[in-house]
């Protein structure tokens, strides 16, 4: 009955136990009372880090050098429970030694200081398991050959055990609990944080700054693309890339928290401006287009004066990022020139620049990065934007893939393409007939206006015999009623040719 009490008492005790060190303080004197003629209660912990079990709580007859003992497992009784992870009980103190036979001689040394050089005649040691996995082992001692503990002991220490197991189970959920309360809490102020900084009108500039200083690392920057040597975190915007916030440091998890948000705060940013910019740029497209069929000028729209001496630049807009293409255009541009009217057209970057005969090296190497092409026009007053948007145009569809084409530098083709799209068609078909019906042969004539009529380099460039050429001339002459070797003949051949290349 009295056994029946005590039981009780301890139940009660680890129901109010907070903490997994007061949980084991409890268990280790609930054993030494229920169990009578106990020298030494000692409860090892597994410490993961380390991969040793040290004593986390005791009671008894021993000195603090016991604290030092760091059994790996496997090894003495303590390693042996762990690893097997079943209770073991000896009767003798020759059973004893022969279990502890395998301690290390570090080891050994502060176990025999600890317990100061005492004889353990009989001990129990019992495996702490939690969830499948022993976290701990629990041993008794007794150092007197009054009797050796029997397996009724060894009932009521597992027992007792099994009352701590639901005490650690409910603390377990407990912390679990509260370090969820933490994490949403921490989520929370940094949401909050971040939120309050766009309300204030933050941008992307001040949303960076504060989290540098939250942590503490001048390092953190925005940049369009990963950089080697830094920690990258990525920025989207409805599923789209934004760019990279980049650090020095390698963040904590609640730091994490903080640059989730701060990335999170630029995306709605970049959303917002996106938005204001498109309606911006379209209200601006709508207003340009009404002035090419006007042909007005509205001081207002251009922000210069009529006599104002500009080129204008055209080029292929990207499919996203436009506030990002938008921000890049006009940080570049700003470096070299006080007045300028970038404009949104089509699929199309239209920039007027002040007194810019040619594009400087920074707005050319920054075009060629990302668009196809760029055509430029002259360089004219800007209340003849319309002649120079037209020029900058054509010359932007004549330029290839990575060039840059200036309209002044044209030549013939700086008259071609101001040939009406009709007339265009009619010339085509008039002078090639049904030529351009034949891939083969329309490159070959190419190939040969390209190397200025030179046989021998035109059939090397199409890797085929001279003899081949000669058929191929021969059949380009029959489909198109002309001599290649007939002057007017064969500028008909070229004019025609370089119409059919255009864009329409």
């Amino acid at each position: 009955m009295g056994y029946e009490q005590e039981l009780r008492k301890a139940g009660r005790a680890f129901m109010k136990a907070q903490g997994v060190d007061q949980i084991l303080h409890v268990l280790t004197n609930a054993v030494a009372t229920v169990i009578q003629d106990t020298d030494m209660v000692l409860i090892y912990t597994y410490d993961k880090k380390s991969h040793v079990l040290r004593l986390k709580s005791s009671i008894g007859n021993h000195s603090p050098q016991l604290y030092q003992v760091a059994f790996s497992p496997g090894e003495s009784i303590t390693g042996s429970v762990y690893n097997e992870q079943t209770p073991v009980l000896f009767l003798k103190p020759t059973e004893v030694e022969r279990a502890m036979s395998n301690i290390s001689d570090v080891n050994r040394k502060y176990y025999l200081e600890g317990v100061a050089y005492q004889t353990v005649y009989s001990s129990m040691s019992i495996p702490i398991v939690l969830h499948g996995e022993c976290f701990a082992t629990l041993t008794v001692n007794r150092c007197q050959s009054l009797s050796s503990f029997t397996l009724q002991d060894l009932y009521l220490v597992s027992e007792l055990l099994e009352y701590a197991l639901i005490a650690l189970e409910k603390e377990e959920e407990f912390e679990h609990h509260k370090r969820k309360l933490h994490t949403y809490t921490v989520k929370q102020e940094a949401k909050n944080y971040f939120y309050q900084v766009l309300h204030e009108g933050g941008n992307l500039e001040k949303i960076v700054r504060r989290l540098s200083r939250l942590l503490q690392d001048r390092s953190v920057l925005y940049n369009e693309t990963a950089m080697e040597g830094y920690v990258s975190f990525p920025i989207k915007s409805y599923h789209s890339h934004r760019g990279w916030l980049l650090m020095k440091q390698q963040p904590t998890v609640e730091e994490l928290y903080y640059i989730e948000e701060a990335a999170k705060a630029i995306g709605i940013l970049m959303t917002y401006e996106d938005k204001h910019l498109t309606t911006k740029l379209a209200k601006n497209e709508d207003r340009f287009k009404h002035f090419l069929e006007t042909n007005d000028y509205a001081e207002d729209f251009w922000e210069m004066t009529s006599v104002t001496l500009v080129t204008c630049v055209v080029w292929k807009k990207q499919e996203r990022n436009l506030y990002s293409q938008h921000q890049t255009i006009q940080s570049s541009v700003s470096t070299f020139s006080k007045q300028w009217k970038l404009i949104s057209y089509d699929q199309c970057w239209v920039l007027f620049l002040e007194k810019e005969q040619t594009v400087p090296d920074a707005l050319g190497k920054l075009i060629k990065g990302d668009s196809d092409s760029l055509g430029i026009s002259r360089v004219a007053p800007i209340m003849l934007y319309k002649q120079l948007f037209q020029e900058a145009m054509n010359a932007w569809k004549l330029a290839g893939k990575g060039e840059i084409k200036c309209y002044p530098l044209l030549g013939l083709n700086r008259l071609l393409t101001q040939i009406e799209g009709t007339h265009k068609r009619s010339f085509v078909c008039d002078h090639l007939g049904t030529l351009h019906d034949y891939p083969i042969l329309m490159e070959t004539l190419e190939m040969f206006i390209y190397h200025n009529r030179n046989r021998k380099e035109t059939a090397d460039a199409l890797f085929i015999h001279p003899n081949t050429l000669y058929q191929r001339f021969k059949k380009i002459e029959d489909l198109t009623y002309k001599s290649i070797d007939v002057e007017e003949d064969w500028l008909d051949l070229v004019v025609a040719l370089k119409l059919c290349k255009l864009r329409e």
